[in-house]
């Protein structure tokens, strides 16, 4: 963490300790960096949950849905350890640099303070209570939810891990059992790309067949959205991200195996009639060697159609095509010039560059995008 902390600040070793401990001490009194230990619980194909919107950001899941409850999960020791943790501002015990909140709140200084947390929709005024006295032991139920438990996938991309997994029947039966409750009083359910949200026969039909107050933020591949947009055409939506990762037809089948840019054109053309319907809506990219040079068509073809977009790091090697873990700096150097030319662009969308950003040591009085 060290290292990817001093390139991305720019600070000595010497000095980094201090300013980790300077800023803890800011937020202790004033506010926390981030809600998701208090709102929020995902869980994975294998039963592992975290109090996390995604599992590559937090060190520590919070146990295993297949072993405990919901309830038990939302306030187990490990929980209430990460929620305090969060509290003192002490960051760096319970998250990984590479987290798009992280790199905000390092480059900006940005964090939620206590005054404005009526402005965040997802906090009750219960819940609002219990941050402002710093409870760990939460009598507010979580109201956001990623069930990303099923890996069946419509595409085969070069990069995803989920080809890797096998589903759990059990863990499936036993978490859509608990869930049944929690989601009648959810806020907002998010439906990820682990397996394909229209592929996948339980979120599928979630969306087709749920009459709850939650608004969905749905990740996907998009090419099966024409097929059941109006079937589910109907519910409330906060976001709609297309999982893209190529401004060309070439560059998409190589990636996207399975895929089709022809009918990814038509899915994007449905989105962009159908707009209003969405907070807002964007297009992904995970940054690879296949990919990156593609940035600059990338960010048109977005703007093209009305999506903002985001942009994030490769996890994992996958041959050759993570040029950061492989430390290539031909490569980081020449994206860091793209992501700078980009920046300095006049756009009608917004270009956010997500986990790019503690590897390429761009200088802080250029301003930049992370999170929205």
């Amino acid at each position: 963490m060290a290292d990817i902390l001093n390139d991305f600040l720019g600070i000595k070793k010497s000095t980094l300790t201090f300013f980790i401990k300077n800023r803890a001490n800011e937020i202790n009194k004033q506010g926390i960096i981030c809600i998701f230990p208090f709102t929020s619980m995902s869980f994975l194909f294998n039963g592992s949950t975290w109090n996390c919107t995604c599992p590559n950001w937090p060190k520590y899941n919070i146990g295993n849905i297949k072993h405990n409850s919901i309830a038990g999960l939302w306030n187990s020791d490990t929980a209430r350890w990460i929620r305090r943790k969060m509290y003192e501002g002490e960051w760096q015990d319970i998250c990984k640099p590479t987290c798009p909140i992280i790199v905000d709140y390092l480059r900006s200084n940005k964090f939620i303070k206590y005054e404005d947390l009526e402005k965040i929709e997802l906090l009750s005024p219960e819940l609002i209570n219990e941050i402002r006295t710093k409870k760990d032991y939460l009598e507010s139920p979580p109201v956001y939810f990623q069930p990303d438990i099923s890996s069946i996938c419509n595409l085969r991309c070069i990069m995803c891990g989920a080809n890797q997994t096998k589903d759990d029947p059990a863990i499936q039966k036993k978490l859509w059992a608990e869930l049944e409750h929690y989601l009648l009083t959810a806020k907002e359910i998010f439906l990820t790309g682990w397996g394909d949200p229209f592929a996948r026969p339980d979120t599928r039909e979630l969306l087709i067949n749920y009459k709850g107050p939650a608004k969905f933020r749905i990740l996907t591949n998009g090419l099966l959205l024409p097929k059941y947009w109006e079937q589910i055409k109907h519910q409330k939506f906060v976001s709609l991200s297309i999982s893209t990762d190529a401004a060309t037809k070439e560059t998409y089948e190589k990636i996207r195996v399975g895929g089709k840019w022809e009918d990814l054109l038509k899915v994007l053309a449905l989105v962009k009639q159908n707009k209003d319907r969405f907070r807002y809506s964007m297009l992904n990219m995970t940054v690879m060697r296949s990919n990156y040079k593609e940035i600059p068509q990338f960010i048109d073809l977005s703007e093209s159609y009305g999506f903002n977009c985001f942009f994030q790091s490769l996890c994992g090697k996958f041959g050759n095509e993570n040029i950061f873990e492989l430390k290539d700096t031909t490569a980081i150097d020449e994206l860091k010039e793209i992501v700078i030319n980009e920046t300095l662009k006049k756009r009608s969308i917004i270009v956010l560059w997500g986990t790019l950003l503690p590897y390429l040591n761009i200088p802080s009085n250029i301003n930049l995008h992370i999170i929205c």
